[in-house]
C-alpha cells in the first residue's frame, strides 16, 4: 500500500546553470549529483522501514537523479534490484522543440516568449498538449497507487520529474493542502525539491517544493533556470 507520493525535481544540470533550454540527454552537473545524494538521504529518513518504489521521466537528468536516490535510499527488492528505476515518458518536461539547446538570452533577443500562453515552439508542445500529457502522467501514478493497494506492506512512491510538470501537477490536479485550503503554485521549483502527497484520496499536499535537505555547499542556485 502506497502511503505517500514523493514528487521530486531532478538535480542541477549545466543547462540550468547556464540558462539554456535543455535537450533530453542533458546530464546532471557535479553539483546536481551531490544534490541527488542529499535527496537520497532525506528519502531514506522518510522511509522508516517502508518500501520505496521509484518512477522517473526518461530524460537523462531525471533518470540520473532517480538512480542516485534509488541506490542511496534503497529501492524495493534485493541488492541487485535497487538500482532499477521504472521509466515513464509521460513525466518528461514540456517539449520545446527547435528551441532546445538555445540560451534564454538569445531567445529573448528575438522577442520570443517560450512560456506565453498561446506559444507553440516549432516542433514542440503548446500548453494544452502539455497539460493533457501531465494529466495522463497523474492518472498513471494513480494507477500505480491502486495496483499496490492489495499489498499490505507500506510503501512510498517517488516520482522524479521536471519543474513545469510539477507546476502543472500542483496547479491542475493537486490543488489543496491537508486542511483543504487552496495551494499557491510556486513560480520557481528548486533542483531536487521535494513535494509530499498523501497516498489516499483526495491526495492533499503535505509538503511543497522543499529543499531543506540541501546544505550551503550544494544549495539550489536561484539564478538558474527553474522549470526545465
Amino acid at each position: 500500500m502506497i502511503e505517500q507520493l514523493l514528487l521530486a525535481r531532478h538535480g542541477e544540470t549545466p543547462g540550468n546553470r547556464n540558462r539554456v533550454v535543455q535537450t533530453p540527454e542533458t546530464p546532471l552537473s557535479e553539483t546536481g549529483r551531490l544534490q541527488a545524494g542529499r535527496l537520497a538521504r532525506r528519502v531514506a529518513e522518510l522511509l522508516g522501514g517502508r518500501r520505496l518504489l521509484v518512477v522517473s521521466s526518461d530524460y537523462r537528468r531525471a533518470r540520473e537523479t532517480a538512480e542516485i536516490v534509488a541506490a542511496g535510499a534503497g529501492a524495493e527488492g534485493s541488492e541487485a534490484e535497487r538500482a532499477q528505476v521504472e521509466l515513464e515518458p509521460l513525466l518528461r518536461e514540456r517539449n520545446f522543440g527547435q528551441l532546445r539547446g538555445q540560451s534564454y538570452d538569445d531567445i529573448a533577443r528575438r522577442q520570443i516568449d517560450p512560456f506565453a500562453v498561446d506559444y507553440r515552439p516549432p516542433g514542440g508542445e503548446d500548453w494544452p498538449t502539455f497539460d493533457d500529457r501531465v494529466g495522463a502522467a497523474w492518472r498513471a501514478l494513480l494507477r500505480r497507487v491502486d495496483a499496490e493497494r492489495a499489498d499490505e506492506r507500506p510503501a512510498l512512491l517517488l516520482a522524479v520529474t521536471h519543474g513545469f510538470v510539477l507546476r502543472r501537477l500542483i496547479g491542475l490536479h493537486l490543488r489543496r493542502d491537508r486542511g483543504g485550503a487552496p495551494i499557491e503554485v510556486p513560480e520557481r521549483w528548486g533542483n531536487t525539491s521535494l513535494t509530499l502527497v498523501d497516498g489516499g484520496a483526495p491526495h492533499p499536499v503535505l509538503l511543497l517544493n522543499c529543499v531543506a535537505h540541501l546544505d550551503s555547499a550544494v544549495a539550489d542556485d536561484p539564478r538558474a533556470i527553474s522549470g526545465i
